[in-house]
């Protein structure tokens, strides 16, 4: 009785990533897009978290900085900019003089890190501070140039752009280890087939 013929088939792929030709040319066009992609993911994500964190530990610092009365010498109005995809943002210029350690100071940022408001909140900011106004200033006690009246407000934004920043990165490190992982998989040739 003759022994059953072996049953070989070519063992499978379990990547999430398509198997492609076992042509080298179109492999390594394939892996450098890949490679690309992931190298634009980490970049991307990278920034992402660079920035978010940044402004995070911004307003943190600012927290601690000291105050001292102030008063308003000027007001230029509203300036009305645009922030891209059709929105825009009003900054009131407003003047004002404070006293750090006997040194006479004047600056004309209303809130610091983002400057602008609405549009009505910027008209409302400008007719309640009229020239003579008191106001309170908080300044860099190593630098009491840099000083604004509103501290930096706390957006949902920068704590979401780190997030994506950080599956971002989650996935570039994901692609990377799948092409590097499964690379022999893609150039194989039907001599190395397993049963």
């Amino acid at each position: 009785m003759k022994p059953e013929k072996e049953n070989w088939r070519p063992k499978q792929n379990t990547s999430p990533i398509a198997p492609i030709k076992s042509d080298t040319k179109s492999l390594q066009k394939y892996i450098r897009k890949l490679l690309c992609l992931s190298a634009c993911m980490l970049c991307v994500g990278v920034s992402l978290i660079w920035w978010g964190a940044d402004i995070i530990r911004y307003q943190a610092q600012v927290g601690r900085w000291p105050t001292t009365p102030g008063i308003v010498i000027m007001n230029n109005g509203v300036t009305t900019i645009g922030l891209g995809r059709g929105s825009s943002g009003s900054i009131p210029h407003l003047t004002y003089e404070y006293v750090v350690d006997g040194q006479q100071f004047q600056n004309a940022v209303f809130r610091a890190r983002p400057e602008y408001f609405s549009h009505q909140t910027a008209h409302e900011i400008i007719m309640f501070h009229s020239v003579g106004q008191s106001v309170t200033v908080t300044f860099n006690p190593q630098n009491p140039q840099e000083a604004f009246i509103v501290p930096p407000t706390q957006r949902g934004g920068d704590i979401l752009s780190m997030v994506t920043g950080v599956l971002l990165i989650g996935l570039a490190l994901f692609l990377i280890q799948e092409v590097v992982s499964d690379q022999r998989y893609y150039t194989i040739r039907p001599h190395e087939w397993k049963g």
